[in-house]
């Protein structure tokens, strides 16, 4: 009898008894669903990021395929046709990188600590097993390219899966990252070839430089899963991103990393930049004031929820353009969109066209009339501008009577200031709409579009901004936007707020658990001594034994009367 690889080896050599496999595994399918729990463990943390997600992205390009030249773009229906293939090709290879990846001494160590429940640690096979098991995985994984597809991606990601486990990828942190940005690259093309049925260096290479974008975008943002590992990693001397150029760079890279390829991703589908970043730092700014009034154990007020709510209507501006772009060809020229499809002229016209007959609006050499033309959105652009700017001007006397001092003071207005952004984009939609060319409207209106989303999107920013200090200060440092400048003697040589410091002395004893733990803090305007006179004879007295001086003088150090 020949004994399975997936079975624990025995205490002694030779094939077991019919009573003892009976006993280990009572029936077949018993046995079948211990094997195939034990294939689940290997890949059962990969399934959302790696067999789903190159899932999603193959059937999402092969939806879109022509616009990046893998063919003609696929229907749904025909897609999942291919999903049997897909999945199969993403899990074997999927597998045997496991296999690779789970079967030395050092990973089955760190996995008993981390993941016991594993094949290896968890006893259900020896790493000898695992290896034979990986050899035979191979031809499987070759057959199951060669048939339904994505054998480019199966090799590449069989020379990156070497070159990860078995060559010392993995020990150098840059070098790591890298290859998990290929491999997730391989992963994303399989998937892909099979739905179309064509390989990702067709079409000139434009689905390939799509895949060098995810690449790049994954190895600069990849260590983001090491922070929360840092202590385990540094204790057992392993080398990662974060431990090698430190915790704050590490966040500054992956902060520009994801800022950065976002920006690239945006340009290669031709999707406007500006709509995508003001929209992100709108929902940024607003989740910010929300994790700060959750900080400050606030409940949530009526400016929290109009934010939320501008932020709601924000969304659906920019969805509206968004829109327009993609469904509308805006930002094409006219030309150009009437001899592709005739149809999504009709979207433009009935938003925009305001003369009769149509044909007036770009043509003024005909008889016709327009009912105001760009009147109605020249009113309300000119009516947006008056109330932003009143919204800008109305707090600044209030902050210049405030007792800081004068570059304490502009810091303040500086802030709110930024609305005077939102001001200056309604000025330039303004002008663009008293200069707007209908000849050409699809193409001219993407100014117009650009101010339109940058308006509302920095005003929800400008709204949030003066709240968000509690949230700052949490994820950089309690210090990190302190407006209170700390007396000098309250430190000592480290930067640590010595105890004899602490205002606790002059609090007394505090009820509870909580303690004072208020740092001592000086004045931007140093307090000195006055002296007040007053005359007895000036005094009136008000119900309720409330007396009232009407009339005194302060004078102070060196001056006569204040």
């Amino acid at each position: 009898m020949i004994r399975s690889v997936w079975s624990r080896p025995a205490n002694k050599p030779g094939p077991k008894s019919s009573a003892s496999l009976q006993q280990q595994f009572p029936n077949s399918t018993s046995s079948l669903l211990y094997h195939a729990y034990t294939v689940y463990l290997f890949s059962c943390n990969n399934i959302k990021d790696i067999i789903c997600m190159g899932f999603l992205f193959g059937v999402l390009t092969a939806s879109v395929a022509s616009r990046v030249s893998m063919g003609p773009s696929l229907p749904f229906s025909q897609i999942f046709e291919s999903a049997p293939g897909m999945l199969l090709w993403s899990w074997s290879n999927l597998f045997l990188f496991n296999l690779h990846n789970q079967r030395h001494a050092p990973a089955i160590a760190e996995d008993a600590i981390n993941k016991p429940w594993r094949p290896l640690p968890a006893g259900r096979l020896s790493p000898h097993q695992a290896t034979r098991i990986m050899y035979c995985t191979y031809p499987v994984v070759l057959i199951i390219s060669s048939v339904a597809g994505g054998m480019l991606p199966c090799l590449l990601e069989a020379v990156f899966c070497l070159w990860y486990n078995e060559w010392g990828g993995a020990s150098d942190p840059v070098l790591k990252n890298i290859l998990n940005g290929l491999g997730f690259a391989c992963f994303f093309a399989g998937p892909l070839e099979i739905a179309t049925g064509q390989s990702v260096i067709s079409g000139g290479m434009k689905v390939a430089t799509w895949l060098s974008i995810l690449a790049a975008a994954i190895t600069t943002t990849s260590h983001a899963q090491d922070f929360r590992d840092m202590d385990g990693d540094r204790a057992t001397g392993r080398m990662t991103v974060p431990l090698l150029i430190g915790d704050m760079n590490a966040r500054v890279l992956l902060a520009f990393g994801v800022a950065g390829w976002t920006g690239v991703a945006c340009w290669f589908w031709g999707v406007t930049v500006v709509s995508f970043v003001t929209t992100t730092l709108a929902v940024v700014t607003l989740s910010l004031r929300i994790w700060s009034r959750h900080l400050q154990n606030l409940p949530l007020g009526f400016p929290d929820y109009m934010a939320i709510v501008a932020m709601i209507l924000t969304a659906g501006t920019v969805s509206v353009f968004l829109a327009a772009a993609f469904a509308a060809d805006l930002g094409i020229h006219l030309q150009e969109v009437l001899a592709d499809d005739p149809a999504k002229f009709a979207l433009h016209m009935r938003g925009f066209l305001l003369c009769k007959p149509v044909q007036f609006n770009w043509d003024k050499t005909i008889a016709g009339t327009c009912t105001g033309e760009n009147t109605a959105y020249l009113v309300a652009g000119v009516t947006n501008l008056a109330v932003d700017m009143f919204i800008v001007i109305l707090p600044m006397p209030l902050v210049f009577r405030l007792q800081m001092t004068l570059s304490r003071r502009i810091s303040v207005a500086g802030m709110f200031s930024l609305g005077a952004l939102i001001c200056v984009m309604s000025q330039l939609r303004v002008l663009w709409l008293a200069n707007w060319n209908l000849s050409d409207m699809t193409y001219t209106v993407t100014p117009g579009a650009i101010y339109s989303i940058l308006e509302p999107t920095l005003g929800v920013v400008n709204a949030c901004l003066p709240t968000i200090k509690p949230a700052i200060n949490k994820m950089f440092g309690t210090g990190t936007l302190n407006w209170s400048r700390r007396d000098s003697l309250s430190k000592n040589l480290s930067g640590e707020v010595t105890v004899q410091n602490r205002r606790s002395n002059f609090i007394g004893p505090v009820k509870g658990n909580i303690t004072p733990d208020f740092d001592r803090l000086e004045d931007d305007i140093h307090l000195h001594k006055v002296r007040v006179e007053y005359s007895p004879e000036r005094k009136v007295t008000y119900g309720n034994n409330i007396t009232v001086d009407k009339e005194f003088k302060i004078h102070s150090p060196g001056d006569d009367n204040v």
